[in-house]
């Protein structure tokens, strides 16, 4: 079963088989209301989503996305990038990329201030191991948080695995590949926003 097809029987009403992170985020733009997550890191950045409307685009080349939901589904892809633009002219910008594939999940949200200065970053990943048998389960979480100096230099990183509560838990038992990635935060220097998306 294809990852899609998988999220197809979840959005379904299938009990048995849980539905991901990255699919949850989608539910709730179908739904047009911000995540909790997503409120409480604009809100940090210094302003609300309240009376505002992002820009979604699919894709790492930025395309501008009208039905991000329906895009998602549309693409018939394990391996899926998101971003959601949230814009206060003159304030700040929060941007909330996600990067998804068959056995992992991340969501990293970037605070840029004026003068698109970096602010701050939290960054969250979720391993999701496939049994072969048609079952998924949750592997491990590690969220990071990231901040930064006025002139963009990294000064502070500190990070923690956690469970399905968001209690801080110990390192688990990892494979050599994640043992190399689990840490991994994108460069938002190198993944090039939209200059007009940041105040």
């Amino acid at each position: 079963m294809s990852g899609l097809a998988f999220i197809a029987v979840v959005l379904a009403g299938s009990a048995s088989i849980f539905l991901s992170p990255f699919y949850r985020y989608i539910d709730s733009v179908k739904r047009h209301h911000p995540s909790a997550r997503v409120e409480q890191f604009v809100s940090a950045c210094g302003f609300s989503t309240n009376g505002k409307q992002p820009i979604y685009t699919l894709g790492g080349h930025w395309t501008i996305s009208k039905d991000l939901p329906k895009d998602v589904y549309d693409a018939e892809s394990d391996s899926l990038t998101t971003a959601e633009f949230w814009k206060q002219d003159g304030v700040a910008s929060v941007v909330n990329l996600w990067a998804t594939d068959i056995e992992s999940e991340q969501n990293t949200m970037f605070c840029f201030g004026p003068n698109r200065a970096i602010r701050f970053v939290q960054s969250t990943q979720w391993s999701l191991p496939y049994d072969g048998n048609g079952k998924w389960s949750y592997g491990w979480i590690y969220e990071q948080h990231l901040a930064f100096t006025s002139d963009g230099k990294l000064s502070r990183k500190t990070g923690n695995f956690m469970n399905q509560k968001g209690d801080v838990v110990a390192a688990p038992k990892m494979d050599e590949e994640e043992r190399k990635d689990f840490d991994f935060v994108p460069d938002y220097k190198k993944l090039n926003f939209p200059a007009q998306m940041l105040p």
